[in-house]
């Protein structure tokens, strides 16, 4: 499989800004090192879910980086597993 150029491989530019919030919310004390572990074990969403949250934070911080893909409406609104056309 290919992609386009851009920085970094994709499984980098997907899971390190991901592991660089879970780093944050440890050093504001909003969990521990063990609270995120645990999250991560028993994480198990849906796309509907995920745009919900996204939404929400979106809403309330402004920030782009929690702006929901278009990609993710459709799979939210059916229930069903995120798939590329």
């Amino acid at each position: 499989m290919t992609s386009r150029d851009r920085p970094g491989f994709l499984t980098t530019a997907i899971a390190y800004p991901q592991l660089n919030d879970a780093i944050r919310m440890v050093q504001d004390g909003h969990a521990t090192p063990a609270d995120i572990d645990t999250a991560m074990m028993l994480d198990d969403i849906g796309p509907a879910p995920v745009l919900d949250v996204l939404t929400a934070m979106h809403s309330c911080s402004g920030d782009p980086a929690f702006a929901p893909a278009p990609l993710l409406a459709e799979p939210a609104a059916a229930g069903t597993a995120l798939r590329r056309k």
